[in-house]
């Protein structure tokens, strides 16, 4: 039986519903809201700074031109007070002359008349005592007018600056971001230097999707003539769980800046005996003896060689060791400080830390709670 054929235009259009069907289900799965790098948390953060200085100086401008204004009425209170007092000693000066001058006829017009002019010096002076006042005051009025204008002006270019500044700099933080993105890989590795102490930290890292950071530590044990394979893999089944624990989920990583995914990531460890493709050799040894990164003895408990392994993730030694004596020596339960009754610390997981910080663009650090 022959199959009935379709024509163009409706399969042209199930092939458009279909990817406007996809597109939304896509959309509608990725949610409204998009992930944000610490670069535009910088930026808008560093914005809003620039809007609280232009805040702050227009207030200091405003209070600056209440000030001005204040001692310019101020001043001109004094000057329209002197002009007045001025006035009433020329007056009463005029008056005085005219009370003392002669009485005799001849004469008494004669003093009249400069008593006349002594009045109209007084006056035209203290008009021009006014003036000169109010003169002054209004010059003062457009000085203080002029710098609160200078002073606006300024304020807005630095804002105009603080924003451009901002927005320079966010291409630049995302170029690095992006650049830091590339160039991480999973496979960390780094020397690390303490006093006369010196070793190289080495581990993979990866980013899962539920939020996870799991950390691999591959280590090849080469056991000396005397050790026997049953021997080796029965220490290996003591040291591998208590490695584990020591450094599985402690602290999550807390989301400082930036709105990625995951608003925090859990650690787990994964201690993987290898034959090749290692991170560390580590010669294995029979009987006890005091354990370095670089040799484990079949007796040593599995704190011992958790604190080792602490190493190799690249942490340092916090113990009283006359060999270092500027060391940094902890007291808060530190697994790398007594490898025994010792636990992990926030500051032991900052290499994780800089990890994702780099890979995801947000900042993320350990925290105790």
């Amino acid at each position: 039986m022959q199959r009935p054929r379709l024509s163009g235009v409706p399969l042209r259009r199930m092939a458009v519903a279909s990817a406007l069907t996809a597109i939304s289900l896509a959309m509608s799965g990725r949610g409204a809201k998009r992930e944000r790098t610490a670069c535009e948390d910088e930026r808008d953060e560093g914005t809003r700074a620039c809007s609280r200085y232009e805040d702050r100086g227009y207030n200091a401008c405003s209070r600056q031109e209440d000030r001005g204004y204040s001692a310019c009425s101020r001043q001109e209170d004094r000057g329209y007070n002197a002009c007045s007092r001025y006035e009433d000693r020329g007056y009463n000066s005029c008056r005085d002359w005219r009370r003392n001058c002669c009485t005799w006829w001849p004469c008494s017009w004669a003093c009249e008349i400069v008593s006349w002019f002594c009045a109209a010096w007084v006056w035209i002076s203290n008009v021009v005592c006014v003036a000169w006042v109010w003169v002054s005051n209004l010059v003062c009025v457009v000085w203080i007018w002029v710098t609160k204008l200078v002073c606006v002006l300024w304020t807005w270019i630095t804002r105009l600056v603080c924003v451009a500044w901002w927005w320079v700099r966010f291409p630049i933080c995302w170029l690095i971001c992006l650049l830091r993105r590339i160039f991480t890989g999973n496979e960390v590795s780094g020397a690390k230097t303490e006093c006369i102490y010196s070793w190289t930290s080495a581990y993979r890292i990866t980013e899962e999707r539920d939020c996870r950071l799991n950390v691999v530590v591959r280590i090849r044990l080469q056991p000396d003539a005397g050790v026997t394979q049953a021997q080796l893999q029965a220490a290996q089944s003591t040291w591998e769980p208590a490695i584990e624990q020591a450094w599985t989920g402690r602290f999550p990583f807390r989301r400082q800046n930036g709105s990625c995914a995951c608003e925090s990531y859990s650690v787990s460890l994964d201690v993987q005996w290898v034959t090749s493709g290692e991170h560390h050799v580590v010669q294995v040894h029979a009987g006890s003896g005091r354990a370095d990164m670089g040799n484990f003895f079949l007796n040593n408990s599995g704190g011992t060689v958790a604190h080792e392994v602490g190493h190799m993730l690249g942490n340092a030694d916090e113990y009283t060791d006359p060999a270092c004596p500027n060391r940094t020596v902890t007291s808060d339960g530190s697994i790398m400080q007594n490898s025994q009754s010792g636990t992990a610390r926030p500051r032991h997981y900052q290499g994780f830390g800089a990890w994702i910080t780099a890979k995801r663009c947000c900042t993320y650090a350990a925290t105790s709670d």
